[in-house]
């Protein structure tokens, strides 16, 4: 072969491996292009879902605890049909909006948007209800729960039901700081070993939904303790109850006023009162199963004993629907 030849095919061999580099290397380019552009994506769909998830749980939290959500779907001004309808305040970069679902009012949906740098997420979250019926043993309206010069004793934990989670000694509309500055104040207030201080939740539905149901369901308007524990029984008292001589109670008590313990008195189930707890000096208020209270609440010169006790609560669940706070019972991408 002659020199010009040989050089021409070594140039043409250069040329051919030249471009099979370049081809090479923009193919490299293009994978790094691309595993950064879904490293990115993977990021941005990272911090959505937890931004998703943070809003929903937020939202949820936040809903009013009753028997189902129909004040909530009419929205901020309260009736239906209207532009605010299902709107709920949320976090930052979130919109939330609660929809009927299927249920009804009962099981609505709450569809969630969030907006995230670079991105965002959008889910349909179904709200159900709480298994337990109450979310704490005191179920109370506001974190300053009142005065107790005497002794006050909580216990969340149902040592008959091991398999039931305890439930927290206290629940408040506001911040469970505030709860544990009031007992830290208090004093005289015990929370029992294995038993959760206190927890936010809305305040208990003690106004005119629980009224019109009690009505439905044919509650007793008045109350007389019973000299020995009866059977569980449905009382709504549109007053105050005054127990002057020792005696027992079971089932669901409401009182719209004051209850007002003079003498030992123990009560098995929900004990509902919204116009305050008095515990006399001397006297005993003891209840197993859970405590509501709205404002004021407490003024306990003598001792008040409440512990969870979920055979109690299911009873008094059964002879009249317990309101519960909100939960999620499921959610999708949308």
């Amino acid at each position: 072969m002659r020199a010009g030849q040989r050089g021409g095919a070594t140039l043409a061999t250069a040329l051919v491996v030249l471009l099979a580099g370049s081809l090479l290397a923009a193919a490299l380019s293009d994978i790094a292009r691309t595993e950064l552009l879904v490293a990115r994506d993977r990021r941005v769909a990272a911090v959505g879902f937890a931004a998703a998830d943070a809003c929903v749980a937020r939202v949820v939290a936040a809903l009013p605890a009753g028997w189902d959500q129909a004040d909530a779907l009419a929205g901020p001004d309260g009736t239906s049909g209207t532009a605010d309808d299902g709107v709920r305040a949320a976090p930052s970069g979130c919109v939330a909006t609660l929809l009927q679902g299927p249920l009804g009012a009962a099981r609505p949906f709450l569809d969630v948007a969030v907006t995230v740098p670079g991105g965002g997420r959008r889910v349909r979250a179904i709200v159900g209800a709480a298994a337990a019926p109450s979310p704490a043993v005191v179920w109370a309206e506001r974190a300053a729960l009142g005065i107790v010069g005497g002794r006050m004793d909580v216990d969340g934990v149902d040592p008959a039901r091991p398999d039931v989670d305890a439930l927290p000694a206290f629940a408040t509309a506001d911040d469970p700081a505030l709860t544990d500055a009031w007992i830290a104040a208090s004093g005289g207030v015990t929370v029992a070993p294995g038993t959760v201080a206190a927890e936010i939740a809305p305040a208990p539905p003690l106004g005119a939904a629980l009224w019109s149901r009690l009505a439905a369901a044919g509650a007793a308007p008045v109350f007389v303790s019973a000299a020995a524990p009866p059977l569980p029984m449905l009382h709504a008292i549109d007053g105050d109850v005054v127990v002057t001589a020792p005696g027992y109670g079971s089932g669901l008590l409401v009182v719209r006023d004051r209850l007002d313990i003079e003498a030992d008195f123990a009560f098995s189930g929900v004990v509902a009162v919204s116009g305050g707890v008095h515990v006399a000096s001397g006297a005993t208020l003891r209840i197993a199963g859970a405590l509501w209270l709205g404002v004021p609440a407490l003024d306990v010169a003598g001792r008040l004993e409440v512990r969870h006790d979920r055979a109690a609560l299911d009873a008094a669940d059964t002879l009249f629907r317990l309101p519960r706070r909100a939960a999620l019972a499921g959610q999708v991408d949308r």
